[in-house]
């Protein structure tokens, strides 16, 4: 990939690190006051999202560096690594949501202001697919594998943020109270 493609990449993955952010708060909030440990989840999978994408952005800044004294051939592969680098994050960060998800399937809370949760999952659901069809169009248009990992962790933000909206809806109007901790389990295998 030349520089100009790799700058190019950078400013997709730096965009998507914003948004990915942005809805992982509004998630994680939205979780804790409506009691959803699968919004949480969903929150914090979308957070570690926007973390993949800072790390592929950093990865691809660097990738842009010229040969120098220690690298003579220059600095391309450090895109491959920031996608390994990445992955290691999302493997351990799934296991804390595991943790927290089966507490919750062991002693369930009642999910409050569900609506206002569901229809956060649902805004969630859709951005994150916007974002999978941005990223995706980038990774193919620049050849970038690291955008190309990146793209892929918006596809599994749509299934975990749609997982989350049901968990929560068959939480509160099937009142099986165990469903939101499911939701949460579920996403931390897609973490």
């Amino acid at each position: 990939m030349q520089s100009t493609e790799l700058a190019k990449g950078g400013k997709v993955a730096e965009k998507s690190f914003v948004i990915s952010v942005l809805v992982g708060i509004v998630e994680v909030l939205v979780g804790i006051l409506s009691l959803s440990v699968a919004l949480i989840a969903d929150g914090v999978q979308s957070f570690a999202d926007g973390v993949v994408s800072l790390i592929v952005w950093i990865g691809l800044r660097l990738a842009r560096k010229a040969p120098d004294g220690k690298f003579h051939f220059g600095y391309y592969r450090v895109e491959t690594f920031s996608s390994v680098v990445a992955a290691f994050f999302m493997a351990v960060l799934g296991g804390v949501i595991l943790y927290e998800s089966y507490q919750e399937f062991l002693y369930p809370t009642e999910i409050v202001n569900a609506e206002i949760a569901m229809a956060v999952a649902l805004l969630a659901t859709a951005i994150a697919l916007v974002l999978f069809i941005y990223k995706a169009r980038a990774a193919k248009k620049y050849a970038s594998s690291a955008l190309k990992a990146d793209a892929f962790n918006s596809v599994k933000d749509v299934l975990t943020s749609v997982t989350a909206f049901l968990g929560i809806t068959f939480s509160k109007y099937f009142n099986i109270a165990e469903t939101d901790s499911i939701a949460g389990i579920i996403i931390a295998f897609f973490v």
